[in-house]
């Protein structure tokens, strides 16, 4: 067993140093095996490489998601006070509100790809 972690941590490495090289996992897969490993070392590898980039993929689309509510709330609440005071709106209110929008879009795109 202990050669099978050792095993395991060689791949891992040389994986991620060559995960920016190939985009497409199966290719990734195809690589680890030509290096040596088993198919299902590989697979295993690859599954873990797999959750690592989605994990950092959501983190980064909640944060964007977050900010992206927090700016077209604070559009909302300028865009009610510029009302309530006379003066013009538009620049606050659609500036706010589609930069807020896109970075919804952004995040979610983060979130679901």
């Amino acid at each position: 067993m202990k050669s099978t972690d050792e095993d395991y941590e060689k791949y891992y490495d040389q994986a991620r140093s060559l995960q920016h090289q190939y985009r497409n996992y199966d290719d990734l897969r195809d690589v680890l095996m030509k290096k040596g490993a088993s198919d299902l070392l590989a697979s295993e590898i690859v599954s873990q490489l797999k959750k690592i980039t989605h994990a950092k993929n959501r983190t980064t689309g909640t944060q964007i998601l977050l900010f992206s509510c927090l700016l077209l709330f604070i559009g909302f609440l300028l865009t009610v006070i510029c009302f309530y005071s006379n003066t013009s709106f538009n620049a606050v209110m659609y500036g706010f509100t589609s930069i807020g929008l896109i970075g919804i879009f952004i995040g979610l795109f983060y979130i679901f790809n």
